[in-house]
């Protein structure tokens, strides 16, 4: 996934309207955070999770 870098890289920027849907749950907003920190390329699979 290509990310667009405007904010410094400690920050996620994570649109509200994924923040504020209620069929996610809060585990499912957290590994969507997760997904979007991730560096490009990186290992962002089941597997990587669990470790």
């Amino acid at each position: 996934m290509k990310k667009l870098r405007s904010r410094p890289p400690r920050f996620v920027a994570l649109d509200n309207r994924a923040v504020d849907d209620v069929r996610l749950s809060v585990l499912e907003v957290g590994l969507l955070a997760m997904a979007l920190r991730a560096p490009d390329g990186a290992d962002f699979t089941v597997a990587a999770l669990a470790r």
